[in-house]
């Protein structure tokens, strides 16, 4: 029971530590009224944690089966909160420029904000899971993945959209057809990869193929950046000067 205690009290604090970078990263784009950046950056955070970070620890659980113990070192917590804070610093300027990286990489907005922003975002938490499954500790993996979607879902979304109507800002959960999609094809098939409550490295490449899939549909979206981050809305105007000839 206690193992357990510790397994579940490990995971929530790398899970939450991991989440205080996506929190401030929401901020900052709140305070600078880039709902798009808020947006999807919330989702792929979901995205990330629960294909990419999962996937990736079944994949390496799987391959290398390691059996060997660790002993606990106390440094780690100061080393973990060190590197969240230093992560926070640097989360205004990543946000100040994901309008401009966008203009001179030529790649949409909501493919930075879902899969480069996270995967450099959330770095540190997931080389943790990557480590916890190497050693065979899955347990905490999971804990780590699953833990922080399920906070990124149930906590720091519903508080971003509290921030933003006392700034006050117009944000929504708005999101388009893919962005829904993609949210309910990742939990359908995290599901149906853990219910039967065993793990195998096939399980990690069906949640990375997943995970890939879904981050060359963003790749091929073109998003306007736009603060309202509404691209169904489109508005054809009649032509004035059209000239009909027989």
């Amino acid at each position: 029971m206690f193992y357990i205690f510790l397994i579940t009290v490990g995971g929530l604090l790398n899970a939450t530590c991991g989440n205080v970078t996506e929190l401030i990263i929401a901020i900052f784009a709140l305070s600078s009224n880039k709902i798009v950046v808020v947006k999807y950056s919330l989702l792929g955070s979901i995205l990330s944690n629960i294909l990419l970070v999962l996937g990736t620890s079944l994949l390496c659980g799987g391959i290398a089966n390691l059996k060997v113990e660790q002993k606990y070192d106390r440094n780690g917590i100061a080393w973990l909160v060190g590197m969240t804070v230093f992560i926070v610093v640097l989360s205004e300027y990543v946000v100040d420029t994901i309008e401009d990286a966008s203009d001179s990489w030529g790649l949409s907005v909501s493919f930075l904000s879902i899969i480069l922003l996270l995967i450099v975002g959330n770095a540190a938490e997931h080389a943790g899971a990557i480590v916890f499954a190497f050693k065979n500790k899955l347990d905490i993996s999971l804990a780590v993945a699953l833990g922080s979607a399920t906070q990124i879902a149930m906590f720091v979304v519903p508080l971003c959209v509290i921030i933003a109507w006392i700034i006050p800002i117009n944000m929504d959960l708005n999101f388009n057809l893919l962005e829904t999609g993609s949210l309910a094809l990742a939990i359908i098939v995290t599901g149906f990869t853990l219910q039967d409550g065993t793990s195998h490295y096939m399980k990690g490449v069906v949640l990375l193929l997943c995970y890939i899939v879904i981050g060359a549909c963003f790749f091929v979206q073109r998003t306007p950046f736009n603060n309202q981050a509404d691209v169904t809305n489109i508005t054809l105007k009649p032509a004035t000067n059209a000239v009909l000839s027989a």
